[in-house]
């Protein structure tokens, strides 16, 4: 079964890079955030991850996770689309992306559509989940970051310091609660582009 991602319109121009067989590093936060003061502890089995107390307390609970995209899940990424004015034929409409033409002219009248509206027969990337990493937001690295298509400085411990990826982070996800500062916990997925469907 393939399970659906929907992409902003960065991180689907940065996928449509990415050839057949290259690899792709996507942050997902996680659906359910553990309680705070609860830090990762492990993978349980290929679906659940662990959360315990960072300090001791007198309880030795610990949270338990289920992982929206385990290794070995196929992705489908929806974007942003719409339809080809150019060909339009009320027999076939051809669907187009907008990571694909970007902001050609050609198709500056086209009416784009939101990519958590597009149809599931017109998603043309697809990949395997190769890895997940569970980090916060701020644990990311300098690789993890680059390899989502953004240039970034480091600070002087040769950590990333880079407010665009903090401003972009901010704009998807601030509103939702899960902003920059509150460092929400995310599966960091690595995932290997196995096709292209047109």
């Amino acid at each position: 079964m393939t399970k659906l991602y929907t992409a902003t319109q960065l991180i689907a121009e940065h996928l449509a890079k990415v050839k057949i067989g290259e690899i792709a590093v996507l942050p997902v936060i996680l659906k359910e955030q553990p309680p705070d003061g609860y830090i990762f502890d492990c993978l349980v089995c290929p679906s659940f991850i662990e959360f315990v107390p960072e300090s001791d307390s007198e309880h030795d609970d610990f949270v338990r996770i289920k992982l929206q995209y385990p290794i070995g899940t196929t992705i489908g990424v929806k974007e942003t689309w719409g339809y080809d004015i150019s060909h339009m034929n009320p027999q076939r409409q051809v669907i187009i992306l907008k990571s694909e033409v970007g902001n050609h002219k050609e198709y500056q009248d086209v009416s784009w559509h939101s990519a958590s509206t597009m149809p599931k027969d017109a998603i043309r990337w697809f990949g395997t989940v190769t890895g997940n990493r569970v980090c916060r937001v701020q644990e990311m690295t300098y690789d993890d970051i680059t390899s989502m298509g953004f240039d970034i400085l480091l600070d002087e411990y040769q950590q990333p310091f880079d407010s665009t990826f903090r401003q972009y982070w901010n704009s998807q996800h601030a509103k939702k609660g899960y902003g920059w500062d509150k460092n929400p916990f995310l599966e960091l997925l690595t995932i290997r582009r196995e096709r292209n469907d047109y």
